[in-house]
């Protein structure tokens, strides 16, 4: 991962060969219970941040799965996450 939070990994990716994006996913291994509480919890931050519009939030793309995995999808900020952000410009 190229960042990671209490809860979460974010990884930088390619989306059709040009586009980068961050994907944002729950860390560790996920019993078939526990993984589908995690995937209920992303399609509902998933729904919340699709219907987000202001110039200081990142837009949602899309929630996908690679695998079994569930990522939710962003562009990629060169300068890292608001705290990383912040940190460098005091």
């Amino acid at each position: 991962p190229t960042h990671f939070g209490g809860f979460a990994d974010c990884w930088k990716g390619l989306f059709l060969g040009r586009h980068t994006i961050a994907m944002k996913t729950f860390r560790g291994s996920l019993t078939e219970e526990v993984g589908i509480r995690v995937s209920s919890r992303l399609a509902r931050e998933a729904k919340v941040w699709s219907h987000l519009s202001h110039p200081n939030v990142l837009p949602f793309l899309r929630l996908c799965t690679q695998g079994s995995v569930p990522y939710l999808i962003s562009p990629w900020m060169e300068n890292g996450h608001a705290l990383i952000f912040l940190q460098k410009q005091p």
